[in-house]
Order: C-alpha cells, then structure tokens, then sequence
C-alpha cells in the first residue's frame, strides 16, 4: 500500500525513481542498532522549529515500536510548532 503510485503522488515521492519502499529497511536498523537509550528530541525539534517537514510513523500492530509510545513522545516533545 505505501508503494503504490496513489500513495507516492500524495507523498511527492516520484513515482519512477526506482526506490521501492521496504518494510524494514536494513540501513536505518543498523545504524541505529546501539542507540537504544539515546534521546533524538533535543535534534528533532530544531529541525521542526525550521519547518523541516517531519513524519513520525508507528502501526497500531507493531510489536517493537507501539504507537503508544510514539504518542507519548511526540505530545511530550517541547517545539515552536
């Protein structure tokens, strides 16, 4: 579903760049394998502050990262917005 052309046109994403969306990407995973206990607030914020457009995604059905705890620190994130 969030490959499809309908999806990637909402999300100006171009529709022949050649980049299929993955579930799990294995590049993010990895790089952030030892990262458990860091805090990206303090660097998220700036960034919104800015305008940087952001999206914070979590499944209703995702046993590693809940949508609970998304909600929690996203409503307690401090930013300009």
């Amino acid at each position: 579903m969030l490959n499809t052309y309908e999806y990637r046109e909402v999300m100006n994403i171009p529709a022949d760049d050649g980049d299929a969306w993955e579930e799990c990407a294995t590049l993010p995973h990895l790089t952030l394998l030892f990262d458990f206990e860091t805090s990206w607030g303090l660097k998220l914020a700036p960034l919104l502050d800015s305008g940087v457009p952001v999206l914070i995604y979590n499944g209703d059905m995702d046993y590693i990262c809940n949508w609970m705890g998304g909600y929690e620190w996203t409503n307690a994130l401090v930013w300009d917005g």
